[in-house]
């Protein structure tokens, strides 16, 4: 028997690549993905859609832009001067909303401009789910003054910075972990990888399903097996997805295993995906001011 044919929605009508394949077997067919985007859902999109409360370019101050990175556990702060970051601090997370409502204002209270990017699900100026805050359809951004050029998902902001205008895909290992990815510095929705089951069995998540990848990396004080293998599954599936060239691991954790999980995401993605895909695992090279970076490059680009 031969291989079956996967078959797509009618509406997409030519291939990628555009008819320059002689033997392509989407040239004539209604079958290519890449003449027309699928519908995304509001939630999807929501993590990558960026809030701006303001014309920025006219808006940002010579002496530097301040960029506020609030993450799971910490909150970083910094000036970003021509793409430098100076100034780079870091305090704890206020523990609730008012808290870190006040946090944000004092850090913001001498900025002539700024903007801030928060983890979880924002959608326009609310923090709908953030899995590590206690943030639940908390609407942070009108809380907030001054309010903020830049409000934004945290993954999202340090995809731009790392980007630089170019395409690559980028796995946050830190408190959570998740990936976006850039095309020509755009950040497209989508890379919860975090929650992959990868084993039916595994522990607990906070998600409320057991077994997912960020479980793993949850229950492991150290570079286990376990967990290693969790988050090469995650590398594995996005490489598949989405093909980017270029896969950065950045965060915390990526940080501190360095070269162990390095390997183990080459490995994994090496024994999991199609033999010749051309791609290059390497660590973040932003690392923490990635996000700063970003948040920046976004206020600069802003209409």
């Amino acid at each position: 028997m031969g291989t079956p044919r996967l078959r797509f929605p009618a509406r997409h009508t030519r291939c990628r690549c555009q008819g320059r394949q002689s033997r392509c077997s989407r040239r004539s067919s209604r079958s290519c993905r890449a003449s027309s985007s699928p519908r995304r859902s509001p939630a999807r999109e929501a993590s990558t859609r960026i809030v701006r409360s303001g014309s920025a370019k006219s808006r940002l101050p010579a002496e530097g832009f301040l960029a506020v990175d609030v993450g799971g556990s910490s909150v970083k702060s910094g000036v970003v001067v021509e793409g430098r970051v100076e100034k780079l601090a870091r305090e704890p997370v206020a523990p609730d909303l008012g808290g870190l409502v006040a946090q944000l204002e004092r850090l913001a209270a001498q900025a002539e401009g700024w903007g801030v990017c928060v983890p979880g699900l924002v959608e326009g100026g609310t923090v709908r789910y953030a899995a590590n805050l206690p943030l639940r359809d908390a609407p942070l951004l009108e809380l907030l003054t001054p309010r903020p050029l830049v409000f934004v998902n945290d993954l999202v902001a340090a995809t731009v910075g790392e980007a630089a205008g170019g395409t690559l895909a980028l796995l946050q290992v830190g408190t959570g972990i998740a990936a976006r990815l850039a095309v020509d510095g755009k950040v497209l929705p989508g890379g919860e990888v975090g929650h992959l089951r990868f084993r039916g069995d595994g522990p607990p998540c906070r998600c409320g399903n057991r077994g997912c990848v960020e479980a793993y990396l949850r229950e492991a004080g150290s570079p286990t097996d376990d967990a290693l293998e969790a988050i090469g599954f995650a590398a594995a599936a996005l490489v598949a997805v989405w093909d980017p060239g270029t896969l950065r691991l950045g965060g915390g954790v990526a940080e501190a295993w360095g070269n162990v999980l390095l390997d183990a995401v080459r490995k994994a993605v090496a024994e999991r995906v199609l033999p010749g895909t051309a791609i290059n695992v390497e660590p973040t090279r932003l690392g923490d001011a990635a996000a700063l970076v970003g948040l920046a490059e976004l206020a600069r680009s802003a209409t």
